[in-house]
Order: structure tokens, then C-alpha cells, then sequence
């Protein structure tokens, strides 16, 4: 029987965390077949590649198992040559979902991400993301934004944010091919933000599924105020990005200028006036957010991805 489903696990450099991933795909609670993808964006030394099939050939999953190697860097070229192998390879796959390669999905994760698609009849699903922490992480840093969990009752939502857990539908990935993520985001990241006001903007519906949970352990190097301030950074640098693209660029440019404005007196506000760690670094993300906007403005070029 031909598979209907296909999972996409983009990787770059992580082959350990690569097959924690797959062994968490291979116990998917779900009757019908599905094909699990691997782009490795690592063509010097493949290592995600060869940890795939290794891991394939001792699960039994070498039938099930693609694997694709993009020369290109980026994870929007990743993600792109994924979905366009997997649609030229197999006619018979109409749904596409997507997981990171430091993930694990629940078990019931993909056969509720369907269930989902059926019921609200999605051109997408989303589910939540739930991130773990190392033994003694400090709650400060645990509590910053990039670690907070998207929280949506299950139905219809207006559009979804990240790709890290989603499901996509064929039809509408072939009215945005050849390049559903737009390259200029691959070495900056939120190509997935970009990626679903474009789908937004075509009319696209979107749902959510409360109960498809991912869950990801954030490691030890991303548990550091200085990870943390880069990220942000690179978030209000994408964000101009976007806004340029959709938004006149007058009333873009103004806008900007606004929130960098705001943005830098709420953050000098909070380190100022407070002591608190949470609080000081609220400001100083609002800070980065800034600063990383401004980099746009002045047409930076920045690199987070890898």
C-alpha cells in the first residue's frame, strides 16, 4: 500500500538527537502506512544521512525511510528540497506533517494531526510544542519567550507560527511550489513564520490540535542568556523581513521605527528601575528585538541557522 503520509525531519549536525527523533516516529500509533523523510543539510559529511539509514536498517524502516541530501545551506532550502522530493517521488502522499530533528512526538502526535485535518478540513495543523529542560536550568532563563508553548484550543485558528510541529497539506503546497519557504530566510529562521502569512494571505485554512504534542529537549548551550539575546535578535531582524514583503514599505518602515522605539524604552525601563532577572531580561530580549530590527533596516545580513 502506498503511503498517504509522509513525515519531513530537516537535520543539520545533530545524528544522535536525528535518531531519537525517528525512534519516536517509528511507535506512531496509526493504522495506515507513512513514509519518514530526511533532508540533511549537511553535504560535507552526511552525517544525519548515514544515522538514518543505520537506524532504518536495524528498525526494519528501510522501506519507509527517503532520505535527501541539499547541498544548499539553509533551512528553508532543507525544508523545500524535502517537500519537492517527496512530492515528485510520491504521487500517492497528500499530506505532508513536520517535526525538528531535536523532537520526539507523542505517539498518538500524527494520527491526531489527521484526525484534525479531517474534522476542521485544513490546508494545515499545527499542535504544541513542549519544550524540557535540563536538571538545574534556571526558571529566569526557562521563562524567556522563545521557550513558550503555543496554547490554542482545538479547532480553527487564524494561522500558525512555527514549523516544528505541523501538518501540510499536497494541494497546498502545489499552489506555492517551487519554493513554498522563501530562501532569503534560510540562514536567518522564522522561514516558517513567512511561510504561513503567505498561506494566510491565499486564503488557507488553519487548525489547531491541542492533543499532538511534540516534545522538545532544549540543550544544556541553549540554556544561556547570550543564546537566548541572539535569538531575539535574529526574530526582530525576520520580522522587518516580513513586514517588508506583505506591507507597502512606507507604512512598513513606520511601523518599525514604532515598535523599535517601544522597544527599547520598555527594555531600558525594565533595566533601570528593576533588579529582577526575569524582568531584566525581559528587557533586555525587547532590547535585541530592537537592535535586530534596526539590522534590517540598514540591510544587514545576519546568520543564526547552524
Amino acid at each position: 500500500m502506498e503511503p498517504r503520509v509522509s513525515i519531513l525531519v530537516p537535520t543539520f549536525r545533530r545524528p544522535d538527537r536525528l535518531v531519537q527523533t525517528l525512534e519516536s516516529l517509528a511507535n506512531q500509533q496509526i493504522d495506515e502506512p507513512f513514509l519518514i523523510t530526511v533532508a540533511d543539510n549537511d553535504a560535507d559529511c552526511l552525517e544525519g544521512e548515514a544515522a538514518a539509514k543505520s537506524w532504518a536498517e536495524a528498525r526494519g524502516f528501510v522501506e519507509k525511510l527517503l532520505t535527501v541530501v541539499v547541498p544548499e545551506r539553509g533551512i528553508s532550502q532543507c525544508r523545500n528540497k524535502g517537500i519537492s522530493s517527496i512530492i515528485s517521488l510520491y504521487p500517492s502522499v497528500l499530506l505532508i506533517a513536520m517535526i525538528d530533528d531535536d523532537a520526539q512526538a507523542a505517539s498518538t502526535w500524527l494520527r491526531n494531526l489527521i484526525t484534525a485535518q479531517s474534522e476542521f478540513r485544513a490546508d494545515l495543523v499545527g499542535g504544541p510544542v513542549i519544550y524540557r529542560f535540563p536538571g538545574g536550568s534556571p526558571e529566569w532563563l526557562r521563562s524567556a519567550p522563545t521557550f513558550r508553548t503555543a496554547e490554542y484550543k482545538t479547532g480553527h485558528i487564524k494561522r500558525l507560527r512555527g514549523s516544528g510541529n505541523c501538518l501540510l497539506t499536497r494541494s497546498l503546497l502545489q499552489k506555492i511550489m517551487p519554493r513554498p519557504f522563501d530562501d532569503a530566510f534560510g540562514l536567518t529562521g522564522s522561514e516558517d513564520v513567512d511561510f504561513f502569512e503567505r498561506c494566510a494571505r491565499l486564503g488557507a485554512v488553519s487548525a489547531w490540535a491541542a492533543d499532538a504534542l511534540v516534545f522538545e529537549m532544549v540543550p544544556l548551550e541553549r540554556i544561556s542568556r547570550d543564546w537566548i539575546l541572539k535569538r531575539m535578535h535574529s526574530v526582530g531582524f525576520s520580522e522587518v523581513m516580513i513586514s517588508m514583503k506583505y506591507r507597502p514599505r512606507f507604512y512598513a518602515y513606520l511601523a518599525q521605527l514604532i515598535l523599535i522605539t517601544r522597544g527599547l524604552v520598555f527594555g531600558l525601563v525594565r533595566l533601570l528601575a528593576f533588579s529582577n532577572r526575569t524582568v531584566r531580561l525581559a528587557g533586555e530580549i525587547r532590547i535585541a528585538q530592537s537592535l535586530g530590527r534596526v539590522a534590517a533596516l540598514r540591510r544587514r545580513q545576519i546568520t543564526f541557522y547552524g
